[in-house]
């Protein structure tokens, strides 16, 4: 009942009902209650109005949110945080700041990884690619030969390590020798001999069967067909019969002597 109502419900009444103490206490209490009620109603309906206005606005906020992507959040929260509402309370202050947390407890080691696959080594591969080049090497070294058994520009005397001077000291005994028309200690110049001699690990040095002429320089030495040089692979003993060898041989390996006896 609003206060329209009440007055209409007294006005009929007769003036010494109106003037009762009674009945003027009861007036006014329906008067008050009547104005609590309405006022009650209309904050209420207000509330209602405010908090509908915000359930439409956040709802309209997540479907453009939805529509434009999380990217324009920060965005939206900004726009919203700035509105005004009427019924927003004062700031409250600032509370106290708690204690620090303690550090958290430290997690439990990681579990070792697997070993790893043992790596493969293909060692028919590796020794086939040596064995390739070995053999591209043979085949350049028996071209080089080859083309300089065939050409007409023969290998220089200078191209031959301490081949001039050899053949210098062999032309110095052979002169000496023609002048005095003695032997000399180194005997004359005979016939051309072939030796060949088999040779073990432990082998250090052979004899020729006759002495080497020109006092054991007219000697020409070659093991498994690769010619030794004298003073390198080999030196001549006094005797100019004993060769000294100067590199440990092989187990069934051979060598070769070509030499000129003395007369």
């Amino acid at each position: 009942m609003d206060t329209k109502d009440i007055i209409k419900k007294y006005r009929n009444k007769n003036i010494p009902d109106v003037i009762n103490r009674e009945s003027l206490v009861s007036l006014v209490d329906t008067l008050v209650k009547a104005n609590i009620e309405q006022k009650s109603q209309e904050i209420s309906d207000n509330l209602d109005k405010v908090v509908k206005g915000i359930t439409e606005d956040v709802k309209k906020l997540t479907e453009d949110i939805k529509k434009k992507g999380e990217g324009e959040i920060t965005k939206y929260l900004d726009t919203f945080g700035n509105r005004k509402i009427e019924l927003r309370g004062n700031n409250g202050r600032d509370g106290i700041n708690g204690q620090n947390g303690s550090n958290g407890i430290d997690g439990k080691n990681g579990k070792n990884g697997k070993n790893g696959e043992t790596p493969v080594v293909y060692y028919d591969k590796i020794i086939m690619e040596v064995v390739g080049q070995i053999g591209d090497l043979k085949e350049k070294g028996n071209e080089i030969i080859s083309k300089i058994n065939g050409s007409s520009d023969k290998i220089l005397i200078s191209s031959v390590k301490n081949l001039q001077e050899e053949l210098d000291k062999l032309k110095n005994e052979i002169r000496v020798t023609a002048r005095s028309g003695k032997t000399s200690s180194g005997g004359g110049m005979g016939m051309p001999v072939h030796e060949s001699k088999s040779l073990t690990s432990s082998t250090t040095s052979v004899q020729t069967n006759q002495k080497v002429s020109a006092k054991g320089y007219a000697i020409w030495i070659y093991y498994q067909g690769q010619m030794v040089a004298r003073g390198v692979g080999y030196t001549m003993s006094n005797d100019n019969r004993t060769i000294n060898l100067s590199f440990t041989p092989t187990d069934g390996t051979f060598l070769d002597i070509i030499y000129i006896r003395t007369s």
